[in-house]
């Protein structure tokens, strides 16, 4: 033991050096230990399991779909053909896996339900968003004689959100080659001037005859660039029939 005294109080005590000792060195050891199990935590943590396996075989581990879903999820936030596609993936790889867990009365139900939602999403909907629909036209290519939907609303549909415009468009696009050095080359890497320029020319370029809507998409494309180029004087041109002014629309 060891007197001491406190420089307040003027208290006089003894401490017993051997068990303060004892004390300190038994915290030293506590705290050695609870850094060596931190770093065991650590190094189970950053450790990565590597197996070998064949071609074909699938490894052994097991993941949430919830963790496949998210990122997708968040993919199809900012992409929205890969929505499209993974809106119909998804659908009918829950339909498919219905169809082996539910009894046949219950999947029969299912189906007319089904095809009840897209009965009424074809036919009365407002906007008729072409990805949509295109998404909706696909789960019903995926189960032909199972979804059965009205041909009218197919083709109302299609028409509303201008797929069969677009398809016919693409479809008249034979020269590819020449479209794309208007539209990748120009419009596409922001160089207006140049694609205005080249836009006339493409009734001379091609030697086939232009389909009506293809003419019309690309006058309407070089009244965008001029939009964008504040160029009213050519808009006009295009715009403005003889003896038609802004006072007279």
């Amino acid at each position: 033991f060891v007197l001491s005294t406190s420089p307040i109080n003027d208290v006089v005590f003894f401490v017993c050096v051997d068990n303060v000792a004892a004390y300190f060195a038994r915290r030293q050891n506590e705290k050695k230990e609870t850094e060596k199990q931190f770093l065991n935590e650590i190094k189970l943590k950053q450790e990565n399991q590597v197996e070998k396996y064949r071609i074909g075989e699938l490894p052994d581990i097991q993941i949430r779909y919830s963790n496949v879903i998210i990122p997708l999820q968040a993919l199809a936030q900012h992409d929205n053909h890969i929505a499209r596609l993974l809106y119909a993936s998804v659908f009918t790889s829950i339909l498919n896996s219905l169809e082996n867990k539910l009894s046949s009365n219950e999947y029969f139900n299912l189906i007319r339900t089904i095809q009840h939602c897209f009965d009424v999403m074809l036919s009365q909907s407002e906007i008729f968003y072409p990805l949509f629909v295109a998404a909706l036209l696909d789960i019903i290519l995926s189960k032909p004689e199972q979804i059965q939907i009205s041909s009218q609303y197919i083709s109302a549909s299609t028409t509303a959100s201008h797929l069969e415009s677009i398809a016919k468009c693409y479809r008249s696009l034979a020269n590819y080659d020449d479209v794309r050095g208007i539209f990748s080359q120009t419009s596409a890497l922001n160089s207006y001037i140049t694609a205005l320029e080249q836009y006339p020319l493409t009734d001379e370029i091609l030697n086939d005859s232009i389909l009506e809507l293809e003419h019309e998409f690309w006058t309407q494309s070089m009244l965008n660039r001029c939009n964008q180029l504040n160029n009213w004087t050519i808009m006009s041109k295009h715009i403005f029939i003889d003896n038609t002014t802004f006072d007279t629309l």
